[in-house]
């Protein structure tokens, strides 16, 4: 009876917080529940014990300690199970942030069960309540976390973050698969555990199938290291592409080496190689493999994606002499371009842009950075052209979701 009385208890506490602890932490302990079998026994000992302890230090601090003994082993019981709880496997549901409406839906359903609940389960058959109440709250809660959480994957998502003075994008393909193309800044501080994961969390993503790495300069990697190096493995990373062009530079030796320490498959990607998706792929086009360069923005690798009748296009920090010699090379009118090198005056130069022909420019730079980017050139030459400008610094992130025929580009901050 009293272990069945708890366990209905938690049920009740976990059904009735779950929105609230989704839209704070983006994250549910599973175990929960079970953890609660434990804790709300002693949580009545664990309040009497600190009233007293606390009341009794005031007269004498020694005698206080012995008092509030039992409330420290208490405590240092409920410690040591949540951390055997989270090493267990699958510890963690990360199913993300739910929207403001399906949580109202959720508290609605929930009220019309109860209501049901206590309507027709009948008080006189008092030996089978607490096991009819926890079977169907139990069976009701499940329904409830599929309207809260269950997303239709329909078209791909392309999220360009903010992280100052760096570049970050998450892309979202249709049949769920992560890509990470650059992850770094050099304006704020431990940017991987402060910017990328909480976003990664809040889109309930707990592994990336892809990181491409356009060069290694910090400003692009200094977050991915960040989450390759993490101890609490919290993002899984599956693969590593890098620019086949490599210079022998010691950078990029140690990012490899950072990657395969963690058991991350480490791949090149030139010129030529395409990642496929089903109907979304990822195709680059620079570097070549004989290129022949000591400065490594020129030496960015340019990826171009496409998903039905919908292209973007990511450039790095690749600056005028490579935008030239891609225009033989791309095709001409692209959605979306990730404008090159943060909007830089030495960038984004006319004839790159005019047989681009971008509807949308990207431009990810930190709020008054010592490099003035973006460019006043550089943002009247996109302007010439028709393209409309989104920059990180002034909208914060920058989100984009397509079809393949339709697109929808929204601002957050």
């Amino acid at each position: 009876r009293k272990l069945g009385e708890a366990l209905l208890a938690s049920l009740c506490i976990q059904t009735a917080t779950l929105p609230i602890i989704l839209s704070s932490f983006y994250e549910y302990p599973l175990y929960g529940i079970f953890l609660n079998l434990l804790v709300i026994p002693l949580m009545s000992l664990l309040v009497i014990g600190g009233l007293i302890g606390a009341c009794v230090s005031l007269l004498s601090l020694q005698i206080g300690k012995i008092f509030l003994f039992p409330c420290r082993f208490i405590l240092t019981l409920y410690e040591n199970a949540c951390i055997i709880m989270e090493k267990l496997p699958g510890s963690r549901w990360r199913p993300g942030s739910p929207e403001k409406i399906r949580i109202i839906i959720y508290y609605f359903l929930l009220a019309v069960g109860l209501f049901s609940v206590w309507k027709y389960i009948s008080a006189r058959e008092e030996k089978k309540k607490y096991k009819i109440y926890s079977v169907i709250i139990g069976g009701y809660f499940c329904f409830l976390s599929l309207v809260l959480t269950w997303r239709f994957e329909k078209g791909i998502a392309i999220t360009m973050l903010d992280v100052g003075q760096g570049d970050c994008i998450i892309v979202k393909s249709e049949t769920g698969k992560i890509y990470l193309i650059d992850g770094g800044s050099t304006s704020v501080s431990k940017v991987g555990a402060y910017r990328i994961l909480p976003y990664l969390k809040y889109m309930g993503i707990k592994e990336i199938d892809y990181v491409l790495i356009s060069h290694v300069d910090q400003d692009h990697i200094s977050g991915i290291l960040e989450l390759m190096e993490e101890e609490t493995k919290e993002i899984e990373i599956r693969n590593l592409l890098m620019p086949s062009y490599t210079n022998s530079d010691n950078t990029y030796k140690e990012v490899i080496k950072t990657a395969k320490k963690r058991g991350v498959s480490v791949m090149a990607m030139g010129r030529g190689d395409v990642l496929t998706d089903k109907k979304m792929a990822i195709t680059c086009y620079h570097p070549y493999e004989k290129l022949e360069t000591e400065d490594r923005n020129e030496a960015s690798m340019v990826l171009g994606l496409s998903f039905e009748n919908f292209d973007c296009l990511f450039t790095g920090d690749i600056g005028e002499e490579t935008e030239k010699s891609l225009v033989q090379t791309l095709k001409k009118k692209w959605d979306v371009l990730k404008v090159a090198h943060h909007g830089s005056g030495y960038s984004s130069c006319l004839e790159f842009l005019q047989k681009t022909e971008p509807d949308f420019a990207l431009i990810s730079c930190g709020e008054k950075n010592i490099y003035g980017h973006p460019h006043k050139e550089a943002t009247k030459r996109i302007k010439d052209i028709g393209g409309r400008i989104f920059i990180t610094k002034d909208k914060g992130a920058i989100f984009i979701w397509t079809d393949g025929e339709k697109m929808t580009v929204k601002e957050f901050l």
